[in-house]
């Protein structure tokens, strides 16, 4: 079956062979150090939006964003963007929802979003505000406190976020992975809380997480119906939680609680350049977001990433990434589902090679 995940679709049904995008092009003012404004076709990257990275042309956004340094350790940001690029699009578009129902609104008029923060010796806090016009709104806030042990460090972080439906836009189908029937008009009221801890010594890094969500917690994946295929288009989103799986289910259900524990060492004393991470994460009590019924559901995620910096080549890296996701739900009828927990098993292989020159 044809997909829009890596090139366009075309009306016939058949992939394109490629594309061609100008994905950045803006104008850059500075005032001395303390403040800086961008206009154009540019990339994001903040608590609550970022432009994703799975291919090999991240997504971007046009519009104007803007930071502010007043004082030392504080950064006041913002960004207004009223058009994207998915990752595997050629063109600049509107922003829309995940409807496609006929007769139903889906594009969204801007994006804008505000945040501050704030870093001295070992705290570190951020506070963010995004609105996705008469869609969705979103708030996150997240602090960190690094300690300093004997041949280690210790950095222990917390973050709260909340996800509003926040117009006539947000309706059955604009988030596919809300359980509703019918296009009306629907609210959701999602919460999610996580504690972090974060070790390093030496070459080693062990990390682990638990995060609980009440309601239904969106990442804001946008999408868009493809100005020359037609074809919807989908964005992963922006997940900030350290138990999220990097692609597939966000293990950010109603009621869920997720914890997860991650390894990874630097190989650099026996092979330079060579780097291997292991995180596994486990999500249970999931229960379906806009219906009453008796599913409750379970999920794991695991990954394995290996990155190899080339040594003979300068700026040349190769990564190999193994993802594998699988879900169960229990005490459900016939037609009780969990949409944000598919029941099923998927495992993905993904290699990268990147290589940069500049001139």
């Amino acid at each position: 079956m044809p997909t829009s995940n890596l090139l366009e679709v075309g009306n016939d049904g058949r992939l394109f062979d490629s594309y061609t995008a100008l994905g950045q092009a803006f104008v850059k003012a500075r005032l001395a150090d303390t403040a800086e404004v961008r206009i154009g076709r540019q990339l994001q990257n903040s608590l609550l939006l970022r432009s994703t990275r799975t291919r090999a042309v991240p997504d971007t956004y046009s519009g104007m964003s803007g930071v502010l340094t007043p004082l030392a350790g504080l950064r006041v940001y913002g960004a207004y963007y009223d058009s994207w690029r998915p990752r595997s699009s050629a063109h600049f578009e509107k922003f829309r929802t995940e409807s496609t129902a006929a007769g139903v609104a889906s594009a969204i008029d801007y994006v804008a979003l505000v945040g501050a923060s704030y870093g001295s010796g070992p705290v570190s806090v951020t506070l963010e505000y995004l609105n996705s016009h008469n869609y969705l709104s979103k708030m996150g806030m997240v602090g960190a406190y690094s300690i300093g042990l004997e041949a280690s460090t210790l950095k222990l972080s917390s973050g709260v976020f909340t996800s509003r439906d926040a117009g006539q836009l947000f309706v059955c189908g604009a988030e596919r992975e809300l359980d509703c029937t019918g296009t009306k008009r629907i609210e959701n009221q999602g919460t999610g809380v996580y504690l972090d801890a974060d070790w390093k010594r030496g070459n080693f890094t062990f990390g682990a997480a638990v995060a609980k969500f009440d309601g239904y917690w969106i990442e804001d994946n946008f999408a868009t119906n493809g100005a020359r295929t037609g074809s919807l288009i989908q964005d992963h989103g922006t997940n900030p939680f350290p138990t999220a799986a990097a692609l597939g289910p966000d293990l950010s259900n109603n009621g869920e609680t997720v914890g997860s524990l991650r390894v990874a060492y630097d190989w650099k004393a026996y092979v330079t350049g060579l780097r291997t991470a292991f995180k596994y994460a486990h999500g249970t009590g999931a229960k379906s977001s806009n219906l009453v019924n008796a599913a409750r559901g379970n999920e794991s995620y695991r990954e394995f990433d290996v990155t190899y910096a080339v040594p003979a080549v300068k700026n040349m890296s190769v990564r190999y990434i193994y993802m594998g996701y699988e879900s169960s739900i229990d005490g459900y009828a016939t037609t009780a589902t969990i949409k944000g927990m598919p029941r099923k098993e998927w495992d993905q292989h993904r290699l990268y090679v990147d290589y940069s020159y500049r001139f």
